[in-house]
């Protein structure tokens, strides 16, 4: 990202000023840079006589000390290690460095005694006395404190385990911050700013103790006579690696106040989360452009609440940082308690984006898409055991809407309407365009559900089919039984004539009107038989004008009687293809019946019965109900009205249990 010209102007004029610490700063950017010049207090000035008079007018202090070794060394001091005689204790002193021990010296460290002595905290050092030392110069006496400095075990996770048996180094670390906080916010309640906060200003104790170390660049925010004042503190202080942009001290910069202090504790927590201070750089320029621009940049994996609460704190407008060390303190609690549900949310985020992914391949694949509802079971699943951890988990949140209304947008896409509207329905706010989107499909599909069962019940053979049967067996009969009745009658009246074939095919006719009527709700509700009862009053007309036309083209009788045979074939053929193939067995048998009877006319009226026998025969085979099957389309249909109505295979509609 392309840096604003003012701010470029800034870094420019920051590192022109700062040419004179470029050594300092590029050799070690951890390390102090001292103010410029001693800003001088009323009580500080008056602690320096006091201490003066006690040089001249009595033994020095340092006699009810016995030095040992020394434990550490900084800028300004050195740290040893010593006994106090009166009370056999032992003790920390910090005294002076010999190129130290001049009037900005004495009164940096009698006023660090006085800030450190004057804020009692269970995170501060305790400060037992103000001594003097061999030369006469004052030296502080500290409560020894058996343990590390914090940088030693942020940067070596593995010896916070042999140091204070902590297994989770990310939350040692931040309960770690967290004291520092209660330390700082204590002492902003004092009118007091560190300005130098860093890990190695931060003891850790053998039991876990924290405390706070090195307030010798203390200022004051407040009426406090034995400190400098925040807003005339002027020149570069602090130390570079972790300084906020208003500590470079140039003119225009903004005044030193407890918002720099949270800047300082959110440059640590950056290094909680990276394992680096945030201004590093390979010289000058790049120290003070990170200072200044302020950008943190956090590794792959950050926890975005995490990230976010130090982006806060080191904010480059102190307004936009936390308004004081507790706040920041609560949000890093807050965060703790949360670190479960965060994980949660952020494992199922990764879920997610394997289905975000997969979505955006059309697959019809059924390993594809069972691997796809895997995948959203899997991150609803770990959302919603997010939320139960915290309910206002954002990330969970999001998460979860942003899943179901993809996989909603899918259904939709694969015309499942009912999953979709199922799915929709776990959505407490869901989009309006989609909640009409998933309606209109619904109601479509509803629609869809009626026409299939309309349609199932006109294909339905079972429908009717006890009225159907004794219509059709009671025809049967009388086809089977009347041909031997008409052959004596024709015998006695002298054989067959076309209007006697004509009257007997009309009051068929009629006969097959009057049980039409007789059972039309059962025959006329589906489409199978109302096709039957069609065909047979079809045949019975086609016959009728097959004598008519016999007669005009003065037919023999019995030759015309031969032809209905072909007729009955020519149906039943016809009815195989459309209704039920095992049909072609009566069209089989009409067939042989008119070759026979074409050949043999006096067999007519014995194939007449033996033919529409094969016929009743088949039609009781099919359609009695107790043996009637479903046709192919019905089962069909019906599949298609359960797949629109059942949950689909595969389809979580619940999460999975938890393992």
């Amino acid at each position: 990202m392309p840096i604003p010209p003012e701010l470029e102007r800034a870094i420019r004029a920051q590192v022109e000023s700062a040419r004179t610490l470029r050594d300092s700063i590029e050799a070690d950017p951890l390390a102090t840079i001292e103010p410029p010049s001693r800003i001088g207090t009323t009580t500080g000035d008056q602690a320096l006589e006091v201490m003066r008079a006690l040089d001249r007018g009595k033994d020095a202090g340092h006699v009810a000390l016995r030095f040992e070794k020394t434990l550490g060394e900084g800028g300004m001091g050195i740290v040893h290690l010593a006994t106090q005689s009166a009370l056999s204790r032992k003790v920390a002193v910090k005294r002076l460095q010999d190129d130290q021990k001049n009037e900005t010296g004495v009164t940096r460290i009698i006023q660090e005694a006085m800030v450190t002595g004057g804020l009692e905290h269970p995170n501060i050092v305790p400060v037992y006395d103000v001594s003097l030392d061999a030369d006469g110069f004052p030296a502080i006496v500290l409560k020894r404190i058996e343990g590390e400095h914090w940088g030693t075990l942020l940067r070596s996770p593995e010896r916070i385990k042999e140091h204070v048996g902590a297994d989770d180094p990310e939350d040692f670390n931040l309960r770690t911050l967290m004291q520092v906080c209660n330390a700082i916010h204590f002492a902003h309640s004092r009118g007091v700013v560190h300005r130098d906060l860093k890990p190695e200003n931060v003891m850790i104790g053998e039991f876990g103790e924290v405390y706070v170390l090195d307030w010798g660049l203390a200022v004051g925010i407040d009426d406090n006579d034995f400190l400098p004042r925040a807003e005339k503190a002027r020149g570069m202080a602090g130390t570079p690696a972790y300084m906020a942009p208003e500590m470079l001290g140039t003119d225009d910069s903004a005044p030193l106040t407890e918002r720099t202090d949270v800047y300082l504790l959110g440059a640590m927590l950056y290094e909680v989360i990276t394992g680096s201070a945030p201004h590093i750089g390979q010289d000058l320029e790049a120290v003070v452009s990170s200072v200044i621009l302020s950008q943190p940049k956090f590794p792959r994996g950050t926890p975005r609440e995490l990230r976010k609460i130090c982006q806060r704190a080191m904010a480059r407008d102190p307004a936009d940082r936390f308004s004081s060390a507790e706040e920041l303190r609560k949000r890093l609690d807050r965060y703790l308690r949360h670190r479960g549900s965060l994980q949660l949310a952020a494992d199922a985020q990764r879920s997610f984006d394997q289905l975000a992914e997969m979505l955006g391949r059309a697959s019809s694949d059924d390993e594809h898409q069972r691997e796809l509802y895997n995948l959203f079971g899997e991150c609803r699943f770990g959302f919603r055991a997010a939320l139960e951890g915290w309910g206002g988990n954002p990330v969970a949140i999001n998460g979860l809407q942003r899943s179901t209304i993809a996989l909603v947008n899918f259904e939709l896409a694969q015309g499942d309407a009912h999953a979709a509207a199922r799915l929709l329905a776990e959505l407490d706010n869901p989009p309006s365009e989609l909640v009409a989107r998933v309606e209109s499909a619904r109601h479509a599909s509803v629609q869809e559900v009626e026409n299939l069962r309309a349609l199932s019940r006109e294909l339905d053979p079972q429908s009717g089919s006890r009225t159907r049967s004794a219509i059709l067996i009671g025809l049967g009969a009388m086809w089977t039984v009347l041909p031997a009745f008409a052959e004596r009658f024709e015998a006695a009246s002298g054989g067959p004539t076309h209007a006697g074939q004509v009257i007997t095919s009309a009051v068929f006719l009629v006969i097959i009107g009057v049980l039409g009527f007789w059972g039309r709700k059962s025959m006329l509700k589906t489409a199978v038989n109302r096709s039957i009862l069609a065909t047979i009053v079809f045949t019975m007309l086609a016959m009728i004008m097959l004598r008519a036309g016999a007669a005009l083209l003065d037919i023999e009788p019995r030759t015309a009687h031969v032809l209905n045979f072909f007729i009955w074939f020519t149906i039943c053929s016809l009815l195989s293809f459309y209704v039920d193939l095992r049909l072609v067995v009566a069209a089989a048998a009409y067939l042989a019946a008119f070759l026979l009877a074409a050949a043999y006319p006096s067999w007519m009226y014995v194939l007449m019965a033996g033919s529409n026998l094969v016929l009743t025969l088949i039609a009781v085979w099919l359609w009695w109900p107790r043996w009637t099957q479903r046709q192919k389309a019905v089962t069909e249909v019906k599949r298609l009205i359960e797949q629109v109505r059942a949950p689909t295979a595969d389809r979580p509609t619940e999460p999975p249990p938890a393992q």
